[in-house]
């Protein structure tokens, strides 16, 4: 079992960064962002905007409580990724991307992000969303991402070399 899962992360591919309106995203994310981009917000949808590591999960779990009226039976009906698409999600099979998954959903529905506020989709402006933000004390930021990038093999080499140099 250890060889198969060595082998399974030797297949990780770190993508490398590209800009996209003076953000810096990783290549399978650009390529599908004009996608992205034109995402038709409805006027109930809620969204959940944070910058990753900073209390996501938690929020949309609360949130589904509250939309639930506390009933954890109703929270369990699927995982928190099928409940609350992740707006931005890339995958390799197309259908399960965080867009395809969405537009399958009726009105009113929970959309996560972690897009800065400058490539949130004009949509959610537009049809007047609820928008949910959260931010978190930057050096605990900071720290929980540090330790989630170490594991994420997904990161560029230097992205985690650059972006920690600080604090390591």
């Amino acid at each position: 079992r250890l060889q198969e899962m060595c082998l399974s992360h030797s297949r990780i591919i770190r993508h490398p960064l590209v800009d996209v309106r003076g953000v810096p995203l990783q290549v399978p994310l650009a390529i599908h962002f004009a996608r992205v981009d034109e995402f038709q917000a409805h006027k109930d949808d809620l969204l959940i905007a944070t910058y990753p590591k900073a209390g996501t999960t938690w929020t949309q779990e609360i949130v589904d409580l509250i939309l639930n009226k506390g009933n954890e039976e109703k929270c369990r009906r699927a995982p928190t990724h099928v409940r609350m698409p992740f707006l931005e999600m890339t995958t390799l099979d197309p259908a399960e991307s965080g867009m395809a998954k969405l537009e399958k959903m009726a009105p009113p529905r929970v959309i996560k992000t972690h897009l800065p506020i400058q490539l949130v989709p004009h949509s959610f402006w537009e049809a007047g969303c609820k928008i949910i933000y959260v931010a978190r004390n930057p050096k605990d930021n900071v720290v929980s991402y540090f330790h989630f990038d170490r594991m994420n093999l997904s990161q560029p080499d230097k992205y985690l070399r650059t972006s920690y140099s600080i604090i390591t």
